[in-house]
């Protein structure tokens, strides 16, 4: 009967903590993309992604990590990551996430985000395993969306980049 009542305040204990973490939302930055191994003949890029977790509550470990990459509808890139991650309480990390590129795919997003008056739509969606105790653990899924607007960003560029890439007017 203690044994119960010791599992039910544990596991409530738990949930509560968990339920708090969530109401201090993280801030996720992307601050670069390396180029890892180019494999032509398979058209797939091995990159890595360099994230910057900025945590304002309390620390927390991530066991595991799964993430597909959709650019236009299409599946662009996918990855996981199997490394345990700690992020310290009211602390800011960088983690390097593995992120293999379809090559395949990039005509096909090319084109339709032509075809689209230059927008390229994208939808990350990622899959987290989170301890809780020692005994359970909890899955987050989340995926996040929204649009770049491709045209509004080349007219952004400064006049000598845009020389070099599109040549003089």
């Amino acid at each position: 009967m203690r044994f119960k009542t010791l599992a039910a305040l544990l596991l409530i204990f738990a949930l509560t903590g968990a339920a708090r973490a969530e109401d201090k939302k993280l801030n996720v930055t992307l601050k670069g993309i390396a180029l890892k191994h180019l494999d032509v003949t398979s058209l797939v890029a091995d990159t890595t992604v360099a994230l910057e977790i900025d945590n304002p509550g309390p620390a927390f470990t991530i066991k595991a990590a799964s993430y597909r990459l959709k650019l236009n509808d299409q599946e662009a890139a996918e990855g996981s990551r199997d490394e345990e991650i700690n992020v310290p309480a009211e602390s800011t990390v960088t983690v390097d996430f593995p992120l293999t590129v379809n090559l395949a795919a990039l005509p096909g997003v090319t084109w339709s985000a032509l075809t689209d008056g230059l927008k390229l739509n994208y939808e990350l969606a990622t899959e987290f395993d989170v301890p809780l105790l020692a005994m359970f653990g909890h899955k987050l899924k989340t995926s996040f969306n929204g649009t770049l607007p491709i045209g509004d960003m080349a007219l952004a560029l400064p006049s000598r980049l845009k020389e070099k890439i599109f040549g003089k007017p």
